[in-house]
C-alpha cells in the first residue's frame, strides 16, 4: 500500500515457501509503520548451494533475482530481509557473484526487519503483552551490525521479557545438520543451547534464523515463532 517510503521485502525460501506466515507479519508491520512493501518475484539467495560449492548454480540464482528486481532498488530506500542468512547473503556473499557497484548497492540496502523496525519505533503501536521469551542469536546474525537487534525490538515491547541465550552455534549450521550422518554430532553441538531453552522459564522460544528454529523445534517442546511473529500479532490496527 501507499506510504512513506518503499522497501523490497526478501522474504527467503523460508518465509516464502515453508512459513508464509513470518512473510505475512513481516509485511503488516512494516505496513503499520507506513511503508510500501515490494514484493517482487524472487529466487533463493544462493547461500545453500554456495554451502556446497555449487558457485555456479548459486551465481545463476543472484542473476535471476536481479533480473526480477533490480529496476526497483533505485525506488527502494532498503532490502528488508526476515532471515538472517539471506541477509549474510546479501551483504557479503553476492559480493563474489556480481560485479562490485551492483554489490555495493545491495549492501547498503540490506537491513534485518528487527534494524528498521527499531528506527520506527517512534510509530510502533503495540497492544501491552505478559510475555517471557529466550531469544537464540543466530550465528549469520551475530556478524552483522546491531545484532542485538532483534533482542532489543522485543524487550522495547511493553510487558515483554527477553531472557538472551547466549549459546553457541544450535548445531544445525545450514543444512549441514540435515544429513543423516551429521545428526549426531548436531545434536550434540545444540546441548548448551537446548539446556537453556528447556530450563528457562520462557514460555516461547524465539530466533531469526530458519534452521535454527527447526533445531529448536524438534529438540524441544517450547513454541518457537520469528520476532517479528512476535510484534505483529500485538500490533494495534
Amino acid at each position: 500500500k501507499a506510504g512513506d517510503g518503499q522497501v523490497i521485502y526478501f522474504s527467503g525460501c523460508y518465509a516464502g515457501y515453508i512459513r508464509p506466515e513470518i512473510g505475512e507479519a513481516a509485511v503488516s508491520v512494516l505496513n503499520h509503520l507506513g511503508l510500501t512493501v515490494l514484493t517482487p518475484p524472487q529466487h533463493c539467495c544462493g547461500l545453500p548451494m554456495l554451502s556446497k560449492g555449487m558457485a555456479s548454480r548459486a551465481a545463476d540464482r543472484v542473476a535471476a533475482n536481479l533480473k526480477k528486481w533490480a529496476e526497483m532498488l533505485a525506488s527502494a530506500s532498503q532490502i528488508v530481509v526476515t532471515c538472517s542468512s539471506c541477509g549474510l547473503a546479501l551483504m557479503q556473499e553476492w559480493a563474489y557473484l556480481v560485479d562490485s557497484d551492483t554489490a555495493a548497492g545491495i549492501r547498503e540496502k540490506v537491513i534485518h526487519i528487527s534494524r528498521l523496525v527499531l528506527r520506527h519505533r517512534a510509530k510502533l503501536k503495540c497492544e501491552s503483552a505478559d510475555m517471557h521469551l529466550a531469544y537464540h542469536y543466530p550465528c549469520h546474525l551475530k556478524v552483522q551490525p546491531d545484532a542485538d537487534c532483534s533482542v532489543q525490538m522485543l524487550a522495547a515491547m511493553d510487558g515483554v521479557r527477553v531472557s538472551p541465550l547466549h549459546t553457541h552455534c544450535c548445531g544445525m549450521a545450514g543444512s549441514w545438520g540435515m544429513a543423516a550422518r551429521h545428526v549426531d554430532l548436531s545434536i550434540a553441538i545444540s546441548g548448551d543451547m537446548m539446556a537453556q531453552l528447556t530450563t528457562s522459564t520462557a514460555t516461547t522460544g524465539v530466533t531469526d534464523c530458519p534452521t535454527c528454529r527447526m533445531q529448536m523445534e524438534q529438540l524441544g517442546s517450547k513454541p518457537i515463532r520469528h520476532p517479528i511473529e512476535i510484534v505483529a500479532d500485538r500490533i494495534i490496527r
